[in-house]
This record gives structure tokens, C-alpha cells and sequence, in this order.
């Protein structure tokens, strides 16, 4: 009898427990129908790098310096928990695959350009989707921009001007 008491006191589950589970699922898939140009014998199973471009700065550079080639590949949500109404869901990257370039024998770059910035409480499943795509990819690059007025630098060093284009590499990816 005590301890009905107490559950109806301190219940076991509590609704201030946070849920570990994410809110949104992500899933890789082909699409039926590919784009004009599109390159159709790359899978991305043969991708061995892979370049991320967020909106704007880097998504321009992407698409003006590299010879890409369309690939009919997206990466859609397909289940959201929440109801949720800002911010939604990203819209698929467009995929591309490098044309030419490279050494001999080596595999595909596969290059993903964003439309828009991922929301925060989404990235990581939309990250984990995206990397399990392309499980040869042993490179992962990140192009995007950084405003002058976020750049830490150590002492007397100048700040780069802007619009700077960066991207990020670690010893960490190696490991």
C-alpha cells in the first residue's frame, strides 16, 4: 500500500527525464529519376571522400570551381517525432561526384551542397545519416564560411578579411 503511495507521489518515469532517443530520423536513398548530366555508374560505396558545402560562400565556390557531376541521390527525413513548425527539417544537399582530377586508381569525391543550415537539434541524426551513406569515405571535409568578428586568434596575429572561405581539418579524423 506504501509503495502505490509513493509512486503516485514520485512516479517512476518522470517527464523532466530526457529522452535519448532522437526526434527526427534521416534516410539515404537513390532517386528514380536522375538529373540531367547525372553520373550513374558512381554508388557511394566507391566514395572515398567526402566535402560538405554549407549555404552561401562555400556552396558558390563548390559549384563554380570544381567540375561536378550530378548525382540523382538524396537525404530526406523519414520520421519526425515532434510536431514542430520552426525551423523545419532541411531539404535535401544536392550531391555531386567529382569529374577528372585525382590519381589513378583513386575513388570517387562525392561533394554535398546544402540549400540551407541544418538546425542544431537535428545534426547529429542528420550527420550520422549522412556519414553511414558513404561508409568508404575516410575523409570528410567542411566548407563553410566564419565572419571575421568570430575568428579567435592567438596574440598578435590579424584576423582574415572577409568573406573567408575555411575549411577545418584535425588529426582527430585520422584517429
Amino acid at each position: 500500500m506504501i509503495h502505490s503511495f509513493l509512486e503516485t507521489l514520485v512516479p517512476v518515469e518522470s517527464d523532466d527525464d530526457d529522452d535519448d532517443s532522437p526526434d527526427v530520423e534521416f534516410a539515404f536513398s537513390i532517386k528514380a529519376s536522375a538529373p540531367a548530366g547525372a553520373g550513374t555508374a558512381v554508388t557511394p560505396e566507391e566514395c572515398v571522400a567526402l566535402v560538405v558545402c554549407g549555404p552561401g560562400a562555400a556552396a558558390a565556390y563548390a559549384s563554380c570551381a570544381l567540375p561536378l557531376a550530378p548525382m540523382p541521390w538524396a537525404l530526406e527525413v523519414v520520421k519526425e517525432t515532434l510536431v514542430r513548425t520552426f525551423p523545419p527539417p532541411p531539404k535535401s544537399p544536392r550531391f555531386f561526384v567529382g569529374r577528372g582530377g585525382g590519381e589513378a586508381g583513386e575513388g570517387p569525391v562525392v561533394v554535398a551542397v546544402l540549400d540551407a543550415a541544418v538546425p542544431g537539434d537535428m545534426a547529429a541524426a542528420w550527420a550520422e545519416a549522412l556519414l553511414s551513406a558513404f561508409p568508404a569515405a575516410t575523409e570528410v571535409v567542411m566548407l563553410d564560411r566564419i565572419f571575421r568578428a568570430g575568428w579567435r586568434t592567438s596574440c598578435g596575429q590579424e584576423r582574415p578579411q572577409e568573406p573567408h572561405l575555411c575549411g577545418f581539418w584535425t588529426g582527430a579524423y585520422c584517429a
